[in-house]
C-alpha cells in the first residue's frame, strides 16, 4: 500500500467514525484545503466516498495555489457544491517561503479567486484568516473588511450598469413589440399614406381643372386641341 493509499484510508476511518454523529446532531464537518488535501481533487475522492450534507469542504484559497499550482476555476470544477466555507489569506512567496500580508497587499488574484465562486452562487461566510507578522486583529479584521466591501462596491457598480443597460435595451424591445406600438405605427403609416394619396389625388385635380379651362379657351377661340 503506497503512502497517499494509506494516508487516505487512515482519514476516511476516522470521518467514517464521525460523520453518523454529525448527521444525527446536525452538524456540518469541514475538510480544509491543506496538506495532502490542498490537492482538491484528492479531496473531492474523499468527500465523495460519503457524499453527504454532514461532511463538506473548507476552500482555503491560499493553499492550492501555492502548493498545488491550482487556478480557481480548477478548484470550484474538483469541490463545486461541496465548498461550505472560505478561507481568505493573500501571500508572497520570498525566497521559496511563503510570506503572508494583509489581503490585497500580496500577489495571490483574491478578486479572480473569490469571483469563482460566483458560478456556485455561494452564500456562506467568508473568513480572515491569518497566520503570523500582525498582531493587533483590529487592523486586519478592519483591513479585510475593506477590502472585501470595495470588492462589492465596484462589483455592485458594473452589474448596476449592465442591469441599466439591459432593462434600457428591453424597455426599447418591449415598446417595439407591444400592440399599443404596432397599431401606433400602422395608424402613421396609414396617415401618411393617405396623405400622400390625398395630396396626389388634389394635384391631380387641380391638374385636370387646368386642362380643362385650357380646353375651353382654345376651342373659344377656334383653336383646335
Amino acid at each position: 500500500m503506497s503512502d497517499k493509499t494509506a494516508e487516505d484510508a487512515a482519514v476516511t476511518s476516522l470521518i467514517g467514525r464521525l460523520v453518523s454523529k454529525a448527521e444525527q446532531d446536525n452538524v456540518t464537518l469541514l475538510v480544509e484545503t491543506v496538506g495532502i488535501y490542498a490537492d482538491t481533487k484528492r479531496l473531492r475522492d474523499l468527500l465523495n466516498i460519503f457524499a453527504c450534507d454532514a461532511l463538506a469542504a473548507l476552500w482555503d484559497i491560499n493553499h492550492p495555489y501555492r502548493d498545488f499550482g491550482e487556478e480557481p476555476d480548477t478548484t470550484i470544477t474538483n469541490l463545486g457544491a461541496y465548498i461550505k466555507h472560505v478561507h481568505v489569506k493573500d501571500s508572497v512567496v520570498e525566497n521559496g517561503e511563503v510570506k503572508y500580508r494583509l489581503i490585497g497587499e500580496g500577489d495571490l488574484e483574491v478578486e479572480k479567486l473569490l469571483g469563482a465562486l460566483s458560478s456556485l452562487n455561494y452564500e456562506g461566510f467568508i473568513c480572515a484568516a491569518w497566520n503570523e507578522e500582525i498582531e493587533d486583529a483590529d487592523i486586519v479584521l478592519t483591513h479585510f473588511a475593506n477590502y472585501i466591501a470595495s470588492l462589492g462596491r465596484e462589483k455592485t457598480g458594473r452589474e448596476n450598469l449592465r442591469r441599466n443597460r439591459r432593462v434600457r435595451d428591453e424597455q426599447r424591445l418591449d415598446r417595439l413589440r407591444s400592440p399599443e406600438r404596432r397599431a401606433s405605427s400602422a395608424m402613421r403609416f396609414e396617415s401618411v399614406g393617405a396623405s400622400r394619396i390625398g395630396a396626389g389625388g388634389n394635384r391631380y385635380r387641380q391638374h385636370a381643372r387646368h386642362r380643362d379651362a385650357r380646353r375651353r379657351y382654345y376651342r373659344s377661340r377656334g383653336v383646335a386641341q
